[in-house]
């Protein structure tokens, strides 16, 4: 009897890793020429800093560099999405939770732009995630940006739309992973594959 109710235990414990989700990176289409995702967000941060590579990167050794990196990121990266976009990237960051990935994808022909795809899983922050889009898509009105809002895969998503009057970012979620991009085709895939289908 207690070797039926320990094998029982083991498979009952085991059952959540066979159903669990796929990891973020196995939703991203094959035609994905870059990719950076963490496992786990809010780890990532504290294993960096704690790490060898930490270590070197805040040694004063490296202080006048690293300034100059993080100070040209912040402008001409974070600097440009929040102009281009009215994003706040703090936001996102507070909501990450899990895994988060950032993909570039090869477009579909050799003229055509290629995608980007951000996938952050927000666990039990899905609350806040909601009103995070929301916020975001109240802010756009507010500063004069045009907003639709637009079914991808079946879900509600709002995309902001540029001067030239096409679409240039849909975001959206799909239970509690937040996606990002620029290409509605790729959200749409992105989600078929992540409801199983």
């Amino acid at each position: 009897m207690k070797k039926l109710l320990f094998s029982s235990l083991i498979a009952f414990s085991l059952m959540q890793a066979i159903f669990a989700a796929p990891a973020l990176q196995d939703l991203l289409p094959a035609e994905t020429v870059f990719l950076a995702a963490f496992p786990d967000y809010a780890s990532a941060d504290r294993n960096l800093k704690s790490g060898v590579i930490g270590g070197l990167w805040n040694s004063a050794e490296m202080k006048s560099f690293r300034v100059k990196i993080e100070k040209g990121f912040e402008d001409d990266i974070l600097g440009n999405i929040k102009e281009r976009f009215g994003l706040e990237i703090k936001e996102f960051e507070e909501i990450a939770n899990g895994p988060v990935a950032f993909a570039i994808v090869q477009g579909k022909s050799p003229e055509a732009e290629p995608g980007f795809l951000v996938l952050i899983d927000a666990g039990k922050k899905t609350f806040t995630l909601s009103r995070t889009i929301s916020r975001l898509e109240r802010n756009w009105k507010k500063n004069g940006r045009k907003v639709s809002r637009t079914s991808v895969g079946g879900k509600k998503f709002i995309s902001l739309i540029g001067s030239s009057g096409k679409q240039v970012l849909h975001l959206g979620r799909e239970k509690g992973l937040f996606l990002a991009g620029n290409d509605k085709d790729l959200l749409e895939d992105l989600i078929e594959r992540n409801s199983g289908k």
